[in-house]
């Protein structure tokens, strides 16, 4: 019995390795560049690499911060407030404070406005989302649609807390 335990934990093992443990569809990781405006808030803080641990933690105070935020007070679909999406995609930007603390930028969008692949610039619409690579660069949007499509919230991964969370308006 014994054996085939370890054999069965050894396939398993085998089978993950490389693997990561979050779905990398969903969540990109992206280096602090302090030459970038949108890095204003994480200003005298320098750049860290995560485990698949930590962006799964990261992800759950993501998801934590949206049940208390929307099951607090907020009206169903008031735009700019409630957030709506249930399928949006992440980009953290890792960091360390003075402290030593791990703070995490979470730049969250909408999962209908990002495709995996490029757009045919033939069939391109004019209403189509501009052509970024989400998984390398951070996607800034100025307003954010109906129903809290976009938005973006600090995590200190040490305390487990959030912070800061910004739901982008019409």
């Amino acid at each position: 019995m014994k054996q085939t335990i370890s054999v069965f934990l050894f396939l398993f093992a085998l089978s993950t390795f490389g693997q990561n443990a979050y779905d990398t569809s969903k969540i990109a990781i992206i280096q602090l560049d302090t030459t970038q405006t949108w890095s204003w808030n994480l200003k005298g803080n320098k750049p860290t690499s995560l485990t698949d641990k930590q962006i799964l933690l990261a992800d759950s105070i993501v998801q934590v911060c949206i049940s208390e935020h929307n099951n607090n007070g907020v009206q169903t679909n008031t735009a700019g407030m409630y957030i709506g999406v249930k399928s949006f995609k992440m980009q953290l930007v890792p960091t360390i404070n003075d402290q030593g603390e791990i703070i995490i930028w979470a730049n969250c969008l909408c999962d209908d406005f990002l495709t995996s692949e490029p757009i045919d610039q033939k069939k391109k619409k004019e209403t189509d989302f501009p052509d970024f690579d989400w998984k390398k660069e951070i996607i800034i949007v100025h307003d954010g649609g109906f129903g809290g499509c976009f938005f973006h919230v600090q995590i200190n991964l040490t305390t487990e807390e959030y912070y800061n969370l910004m739901i982008n308006g019409i």
